[in-house]
């Protein structure tokens, strides 16, 4: 099961509940209604799916593996639309 979803560039990587990597596949078209909604210029963009927290994390300028700055989405403080659409990625990737 994925537990954890990081975006890195034009790849997205899947690990498991033990952190471990699953695979990875690229970033395509279909998953625009996602990237839209919730990417801008980080350098990583993380999704907890449900440890510790459902939420999306954004790190920003990642200089020698540390960020400068990051920005958290709880899931619970996501609007109606955000939620679907990221259960809806989830569930994309998680195939």
């Amino acid at each position: 099961m994925i537990e954890k979803i990081d975006i890195v560039g034009q790849v997205i990587y899947r690990y498991n509940e033990l952190q471990e990597q699953e695979s990875s596949i690229p970033l395509t078209s279909e998953y625009d209604t996602f990237i839209n909604e919730f990417s801008d210029t980080q350098d990583l963009l993380s999704i907890n799916v449900s440890s510790p927290i459902k939420r999306i994390m954004k790190f920003y300028a990642i200089k020698e593996g540390i960020p400068n700055s990051f920005e958290e989405l709880d899931y619970l403080d996501m609007t109606s639309a955000q939620k679907v659409i990221l259960d809806n990625f989830i569930n994309q990737v998680s195939i």
